[in-house]
């Protein structure tokens, strides 16, 4: 019973502490996961700018959410919950898209 509570004790600080990196370390970025990879809000960089007008919405891929603690699918750091998340012509690019419809583009980064 004693190794019982000492392993359960073990993964939920494993679990506390890795969340608290990961929301630390992300903290002020404006990112958005997906599969294990970081995506980037690339909308205002000077060198997207050109490149913005050759991507095209696709489909729907899902919604935001703010559970970063687990690292689910389409969690944000800045989006609002519930905002719509595309596909586009691009693998590596996603379209975020506000309720005011403003449309917000996130790009894949290298692993860190």
């Amino acid at each position: 019973m004693r190794k019982m509570i000492l392993l359960l004790l073990t993964i939920f600080l494993v679990l506390v502490l890795g969340a608290t990196i990961i929301s630390v370390k992300n903290k002020d970025r404006d990112i958005l996961l997906y599969h294990g990879n970081v995506y980037s809000n690339a909308t205002d960089l000077e060198w997207f700018q050109k490149k913005k007008e050759s991507f095209q919405k696709g489909e729907k891929m899902g919604e935001t959410n703010k559970a970063l603690l687990f690292r689910w699918n389409f969690s944000a750091t800045k989006l609002p919950k519930g905002t719509a998340v595309y596909s586009t012509n691009d693998t590596g690019v996603f379209i975020a898209e506000t309720e005011a419809g403003e449309l917000l583009f996130y790009i894949r980064q290298l692993k860190e």
